[in-house]
């Protein structure tokens, strides 16, 4: 129980300065109101706002999260539970919406017999997930898939079985998007709106 509120009041004191849709002021109240609500053990927030919140005002980590992510895999196939909750309390310290370090601590927990961490974290992850399935179908660019980063692409790729045999990255209205090709279960386009904004473009006239 200690660990819940250790990891989160490291994630209220990671900020970031983008701004984008939602204002750098209310997403960053909107993102320090529903991690207290968590800390508090409520976790029937708005997980909506706080993704979106989350991506205006912290700084953008995927790469490392993937890595960190793929060593918590290996530690829990080999059941050493201590690595693998380390590594996910880490995950979580630096990103509080990402669903798949929630659910591999949840596993944990459960393992270890914490039945109360685990459906903690099982809540949480689940109202992330049901966040971004609410969020579109993917079929268009006007019902696209609001995400993140890459870490929910691939959860819905999973959730939804997919295979796919291409993907392209582009910018338009001043907003990144994602589509992939996929080849199963149907032959279709998924398109993607990225919710953190674009940085800055640097000032190349001096």
């Amino acid at each position: 129980m200690k660990e819940r509120y250790v990891w989160l009041w490291v994630a209220v004191l990671a900020p970031c300065g983008w701004a984008s849709v939602m204002s750098a002021e209310e997403a960053e109240r909107v993102y320090l109101r529903s991690v207290e609500r968590l800390m508090q053990g409520d976790t029937d927030v708005d997980y909506t706002a706080l993704r979106e919140a989350y991506a205006v005002t912290r700084p953008y980590e995927a790469e490392l999260l993937a890595r960190l992510k793929a060593r918590a895999d290996l530690f829990f196939r080999m059941e050493e539970w201590g690595e693998a909750s380390r590594l996910g309390i880490e995950m979580i310290e630096r990103n509080p919406v990402f669903a798949e370090a929630h659910m591999l601590l949840r596993g944990v927990y459960q393992a270890v017999d914490e039945p109360e961490e685990a459906a903690f974290h099982g809540e949480i992850a689940r109202g992330l997930i049901d966040s971004v399935l609410a969020s579109g179908d993917g079929r268009s660019e006007r019902t696209a898939f609001a995400v993140v980063d890459d870490s929910e692409v691939r959860m819905l790729s999973r959730i939804h079985g997919w295979v796919e045999s291409g993907r392209s990255n582009y910018i338009r209205d001043g907003r990144a998007w994602l589509t992939l090709d996929l080849i199963h279960p149907e032959k279709r386009t998924v398109y993607f709106r990225v919710l953190r904004p674009l940085p800055p473009e640097d000032d190349d006239d001096d």
